[in-house]
């Protein structure tokens, strides 16, 4: 599994840059797009891997809450000329996050279909999706699995 960039807040971590409009990146195109009641997305671009991928980080925004500390969901994405070279892999997601006022809050389930749902849009036929189950957000998940429940019928393969 991939490791995570360092971890400062991207405003002051130079190699992480929000992107506001789809002609800079795909995920550009989703800022301020609503996946709630005063829910929005704000989406930020990282460094490239190795092999070119590139980290994403998608946070949410909201007008009475603020913008969570922790993103959303954080991964990678991936183009390329033949279809298995295009793909996205959810690295984590957060279920709970902390507002700037110090609360825990839960994001409602819906949001992580709306944002995978979005993610799947980047991904041609052929290509990709992947997210991560190995969290404690996805322990159900896992031991859904690990029972041999069919992976459409765990949480997040219904969301997928």
């Amino acid at each position: 599994m991939a490791q995570q960039p360092q971890t400062a807040a991207p405003s002051i971590d130079p190699q992480w840059r929000r992107v506001e409009d789809a002609s800079d990146h795909p995920i550009g195109g989703w800022h301020g797009m609503p996946v709630g009641d005063d829910l929005t997305l704000e989406p930020w671009l990282g460094p490239s891997n190795s092999v070119g991928a590139r980290y994403f980080r998608i946070y949410l925004q909201s007008r009475e809450l603020g913008r969570p500390r922790d993103p959303l969901v954080f991964g990678m994405v991936n183009s390329g000329p033949y279809p298995g070279f295009n793909w996205v892999e959810v690295i984590d997601y957060s279920a709970q996050l902390v507002i700037p006022d110090g609360r825990e809050v839960t994001v409602p389930e819906g949001v992580l279909w709306g944002v995978l749902a979005q993610l799947a849009s980047l991904v041609p036929p052929g290509g990709h999706l992947m997210a991560e189950y190995d969290s404690s957000g996805q322990s159900m998940t896992a031991r859904a699995l690990a029972a041999r429940v069919p992976p459409r019928a765990t949480p997040l393969g219904a969301a997928m």
